[in-house]
């Protein structure tokens, strides 16, 4: 593209060649910053060979000389090349050739195929040494694998076999913080028939003031989402109880629970705060509302006894007393115990705790740390044969005093012959004015099986006098008569 005072004209006597190339990241920001697009900026914004500028020089010389007999080159060739490229040179294992082709092709088929390429190859034994000419080293060929690749378009790729990659997959390393978390949410979702619920992982201010449970210590958060949820929440019961609280005029029952995190604050203040993941279960329903039978903290329990199994441990000991959240019942209350270790808690909840709330469903609150518990040694999976020799049962109604815990009367029965009294099961509990004010009525089915034989009357009265005999040593109890 030249002017009029440049370009050639009839009588044009003397002209000046140039061949030039261009830096082709250049052309190619120009051309789109500009939205210029000509035939050259399509050509140099492909990083052509700067050896064609000379070659193309030396071509049209010759081409002019034959146009033009009477032509006479009047100067040498001026090479202004400040930066000469260098032709890549790579080593190429045979082996790897036929690895990744997948198909053996030898050594004289790939020199022969690289060579009329105009490839330089040097045997080198199990390498070749290719060099590559200078109009493929521009951002075309710099590895083994483009070598490989002009290879394989030489021999062509539809003469390969198609086959299935040969992949090597390692055992994935077992996340069994996830795998406990699942076994729990399948039991509860499933075999327990419980809703799983998500939370802010924030208190709500209004209801911790209205059931009178701000905690003393807990995380204050710089940026609050709400001035209602001001810190991080320490529990998941107020949570939970927040749920029972939206949903209760619209549903008899509600059965929810979550697997969360809580943070209680570590005791120096630069350390990170503690932050177990935790579940929380609540159970209301409206049908049985104060709940005189604790139906509710019974099918807790057995909500807890069920979630053993499913996470494969050891059945958990459940321990009246020492619940010290604000909104756990002054009786029916446990702590659950995984050996000598403290994991959670289940409760009825306080009823103070739904008079300020307004709840009229009888409700009750599973809180189990599940790090700590998963934790604990896992329970081996056994096997017991069928007995072979028949089982004796036998009812003890035994009265004790109103201060004596079922545990201590079911420890009292068992001890007597762990070998002979296979199970022993609470049937009930009475009171009456014939027993006393301060006496209650325990009533016990218990199992008797001898593994070699059939037991006789015998030995079973003397079993029966020397359980009566334990209640009567252990816990003051008396047959009901």
């Amino acid at each position: 593209m030249g002017g009029l005072n440049s370009e050639i004209r009839d009588d044009t006597t003397a002209i000046v060649l140039e061949a030039a190339n261009f830096n082709s990241s250049i052309v190619r920001m120009t051309s789109s910053r500009l939205g210029l697009r000509t035939d050259s900026s399509a050509r140099f914004e492909k990083s052509l060979d700067p050896s064609l500028a000379e070659d193309a020089s030396r071509a049209f010389c010759v081409l002019m000389a034959e146009l033009c007999p009477n032509l006479r080159i009047t100067s040498a060739l001026m090479d202004a090349y400040p930066q000469v490229i260098t032709c890549p040179v790579i080593d190429l294992d045979l082996d790897l050739v036929d690895r990744r082709l997948g198909i053996a092709l030898g050594r004289d088929t790939i020199i022969s195929y690289l060579s009329r390429l105009c490839f330089g190859v040097e045997d080198q034994g199990a390498t070749l040494r290719v060099t590559v000419p200078t109009w493929r080293a521009t951002k075309d060929i710099g590895i083994a694998e483009d070598l490989i690749e002009e290879v394989g378009r030489s021999y062509g790729y539809d003469n390969i076999a198609p086959q299935p990659p040969s992949v090597t997959l390692s055992k994935p390393h077992p996340n069994k913080q996830k795998y406990f978390e699942r076994a729990v949410r399948g039991y509860l979702t499933q075999a327990g028939g419980v809703d799983e619920i998500m939370t802010y992982s924030f208190d709500s201010e209004p209801l911790l003031k209205k059931i009178d449970a701000v905690p003393s210590q807990r995380m204050f958060l710089k940026n609050v989402i709400s001035a209602e949820m001001p810190a991080m929440r320490t529990a998941l019961g107020p949570n939970l109880l927040s749920a029972l609280l939206r949903n209760e005029r619209r549903e008899d029952r509600i059965r929810v629970f979550e697997i969360g995190r809580v943070f209680t604050p570590a005791a120096d203040d630069g350390d990170l705060p503690f932050q177990p993941v935790t579940l929380g279960v609540l159970v209301g329903d409206a049908n049985i509302g104060n709940d005189p039978d604790a139906t509710i903290f019974a099918h807790m329990k057995g909500l807890v006894m069920g979630l053993a199994q499913a996470v494969s441990r050891q059945c958990p000991r459940l321990e009246q007393g020492g619940v010290s959240v604000p909104w756990a019942h002054p009786v029916r209350q446990a702590r659950v115990m995984a050996g000598d270790v403290p994991i959670g808690y289940v409760t009825e909840v306080h009823p103070l705790t739904l008079n300020a709330l307004d709840l009229k469903h009888g409700t009750a609150i599973i809180e189990i740390n599940l790090d700590t518990w998963r934790a604990q040694p896992e329970a081996a999976a056994g096997y017991t044969a069928l007995p072979k020799f028949p089982s004796v049962y036998r009812d003890f109604a035994v009265v004790v005093g109103e201060d004596v815990r079922a545990g201590a009367v079911q420890s009292a029965i068992a001890g007597v012959n762990a070998e002979l009294i296979r199970n022993v099961e609470f049937q009930s509990a009475f009171r009456s004015s014939d027993l006393g004010g301060d006496r209650k009525c325990l009533a016990w089915s218990v199992t008797v099986r001898h593994d070699d034989r059939t037991m006789q009357d015998g030995e079973i009265r003397d079993l029966e006098e020397q359980i009566w005999s334990a209640l009567t040593d252990e816990v003051g109890g008396v047959q009901r008569t």
